[in-house]
């Protein structure tokens, strides 16, 4: 009897044994988990409609913009260029141009930002008004799309590139002149990149003229940007645009801004807000106002700074800065 009970001991130990070696087999083929370096939280595209855009217009970026563009929570540059084609025949490459917005775009995609690089110049366009010929002959707008296209081609590959902004605005041009000339180079481009993201810039008098004469416009990769842009201001009284003045308060804005909304159908999804003005005394009030009827509206929102004039530099308005990061979080 002993010697039974003493082989059950044994054959027990046995199995249990067993059972520790499985264990520690199938422990070694867990894998162990890998730390990933760490990313700035940005929000992408898909192919229907963007992200809630919180966004910064600028036309260098450096160490410290980059500072403040995360510390201000902002999720997209918007990268004011100028054409990396120079505006009269030849059309040669602007090699000053062209090596700014590489070194620009390198630095954004070394801090994992998104951007879209908006080009403010190229063939046929100078941002001065002083070359317009863009909107009366067919070769220049197909040079500027060519010029498009090369900068598509260069940056398509980076994950933190967004889309590109043709930005041709002149007051003096008519609205009907603009949109067919706009919407040509457009449609150029997307016959050999029809998945990238574009920006149509409205007509320059379109906030003044409380965007009323907006086409419809069937192109589902197209992006609506309006410039609420003021010369000058007081918040609520009037606003002095382009060529004329008018009476500016939340009503008057949110009125223009639902008229706009009404642009919006199966195949432009996506309106951006640019606020281009100068910080004045009564700032936070007007931006505290776009901004919450923006985000009633669904549409994103985007502001202008510029370090080189004070009136345009966020910096150096404290109470402004907590308004974006408020509405940026």
């Amino acid at each position: 009897m002993k010697r039974y009970y003493l082989i059950y001991i044994l054959i027990s130990l046995l199995l249990v044994s067993c059972n520790m070696v499985s264990a520690e087999k199938s422990h070694t083929n867990i894998p162990s988990p890998v730390n990933t370096p760490s990313k700035i939280e940005t929000k992408k595209t898909d192919e229907s409609k963007i992200n809630e855009i919180h966004g910064i217009y600028i036309s260098s970026i450096n160490n410290e913009q980059i500072e403040l563009i995360k510390s201000l929570k902002f999720n997209t540059i918007f990268l004011a260029s100028p054409g990396i084609r120079i505006d009269k025949k030849p059309y040669r490459t602007d090699n000053s141009a062209l090596k700014l917005l590489n070194r620009n775009v390198k630095l954004l995609n070394k801090h994992n930002i998104n951007y879209f690089i908006e080009f403010t110049s190229g063939p046929g366009f100078s941002i001065d008004g002083k070359n317009s010929n863009i909107f009366n002959n067919k070769l220049e707008a197909f040079y500027f799309s060519k010029m498009v296209k090369e900068a598509i081609k260069r940056n398509i590959n980076n994950s933190n590139f967004m889309g590109i902004s043709i930005n041709i605005r002149n007051s003096d041009i008519s609205e009907t002149i603009y949109y067919e000339k706009s919407l040509k180079i457009i449609e150029e481009i997307q016959k050999d990149y029809p998945d990238v993201k574009i920006i149509l810039n409205l007509h320059p008098l379109s906030f003044e003229n409380g965007f009323k004469n907006i086409p419809k416009i069937n192109n589902k990769n197209l992006i609506i940007k309006a410039d609420i842009y003021l010369k000058s201001y007081t918040y609520s009284g009037y606003g002095i645009s382009h060529k004329t003045s008018f009476t500016l308060n939340r009503n008057t804005i949110l009125t223009s801004l639902q008229r706009l909304k009404n642009v919006e159908n199966d195949y432009v999804k996506d309106i951006i807000i640019t606020f281009n003005a100068p910080f004045l005394k009564d700032s936070d009030v007007l931006i505290q106002d776009l901004f919450e009827i923006c985000r009633t509206l669904n549409f994103s929102h985007v502001i202008t700074h510029n370090t080189s004039d004070n009136t345009y530099n966020i910096t150096k308005n404290k109470t402004i800065i907590k308004i974006i990061k408020r509405h940026n979080l």
